[in-house]
């Protein structure tokens, strides 16, 4: 979903920051590198960005488009957010690499960049974020699949949740 993202995805200057999930990029065997609908109509979705985020991207944004036309290619609201160096929508295979690269560099273990999904919907969960909340960020097609893939966290905080009552009841 992020190589697919566009400019024209996310609205930075509103006073609620939206990030929009329309498409997915990704190769597809025997049919080469395809840009389209993600796999379920829950995929697709707004997020409310944070301004950490907001402010993030809209430097990225400044920085790319210098480049751009620094390299005297064109820039518009359809450029990808993650770009090739020709200015497409990157690689999926050269993403993955680039993100091993980058953990190589920084001395840490390898962990596939889908994890960083897994660890976002953990930490949410951990904070107290409903199940329904995180499945709706995730874009799952039912809370089923976010609660049976995050069974283990949802036990934890239900168990933090029943402790706390029970401290407020008998305290």
């Amino acid at each position: 979903e992020a190589l697919a993202l566009t400019w024209s995805d996310l609205d930075l200057d509103s006073a609620t920051p939206v990030l929009r999930v329309r498409r997915t990029h990704q190769r597809v065997a025997g049919q080469g590198l395809l840009t389209g609908p993600p796999k379920t109509s829950r995929s697709v979705r707004d997020l409310e960005m944070s301004t950490f985020l907001t402010q993030a991207l809209k430097r990225h944004r400044t920085r790319q488009r210098e480049v751009f036309l620094g390299l005297g290619l064109d820039w518009s609201e359809d450029t990808a957010l993650f770009a090739s160096p020709t200015g497409w929508y990157r690689d999926p295979s050269r993403d993955r690499q680039d993100w091993k690269d980058q953990l190589a560099r920084a001395e840490v273990a390898y962990v596939k960049p889908h994890a960083a999904r897994h660890t976002a919907a953990t930490l949410l969960l951990n904070q107290g974020a409903d199940v329904k909340v995180v499945a709706d960020v995730l874009g799952h097609s039912s809370i089923s699949v976010t609660a049976d893939t995050y069974a283990h966290v949802a036990r934890e905080v239900i168990g933090a949740a029943t402790s706390n009552l029970a401290a407020r009841l008998t305290g």
